[in-house]
């Protein structure tokens, strides 16, 4: 068992740095509804940090919903939803596999206050991690997305950037941040 999510991992990082496609990934159901299932709880994880629970766990299934409705959306609009499980699946895998290597930066910055935050150098660099961790995020769906529709790398790009812009702005609007 161990062996087996071993390789599954790996061949997630694989596609994360860019040496897998979509396309090499199995076309199964059961992987995909699995990957989706370890997103949600990764994706849960983190919010966590700063949220509570159940509103951690909506938003990660808002966040599916999203993925979801966009990957499927897009491979409808050019034609080629009979790559929507391995798109999916391979969205969700580098999904879990890129927020797994996010957490233990967001735990070290969730062990510093405000006041902390400003002057401590350790904390800076927490907050460029995380930056080019984004990055290497709207990279690796720009690759899949590019893969899987047949686009150039600056659509994948605009594309992926869109696919974050909406999940921002669809969780601001349904869970407004509150100041006290």
């Amino acid at each position: 068992m161990l062996s087996t999510i071993k390789v599954i991992f790996l061949v997630f990082f694989d596609v994360c740095r860019f040496k897998r496609r979509p396309q090499d990934i199995p076309q199964s159901v059961n992987l995909m509804s699995l990957c989706l299932f370890v997103y949600l709880l990764v994706a849960t994880l983190l919010l966590v940090l700063t949220e509570t629970p159940g509103r951690s766990f909506l938003s990660a299934c808002v966040e599916i919903v999203i993925l979801l409705l966009f990957t499927i959306g897009l491979l409808m609009l050019s034609g080629k939803t009979n790559r929507w499980v391995q798109t999916i699946t391979a969205m969700s895998g580098t999904g879990v596999v890129l927020s797994l290597i996010a957490l233990p930066v967001y735990i070290l910055m969730g062990m510093y206050t405000t006041a902390d935050a400003n002057t401590n150098p350790l904390y800076t660099i927490a907050v460029m991690v995380l930056a080019a961790l984004a990055l290497w995020n709207i990279a690796v769906m720009a690759h899949i997305l590019r893969e899987a529709l047949e686009v150039g790398m600056f659509t994948g790009v605009m594309l992926a950037i869109s696919y974050i812009w909406i999940i921002l702005s669809v969780s601001a609007a349904m869970f407004p941040t509150e100041y006290s």
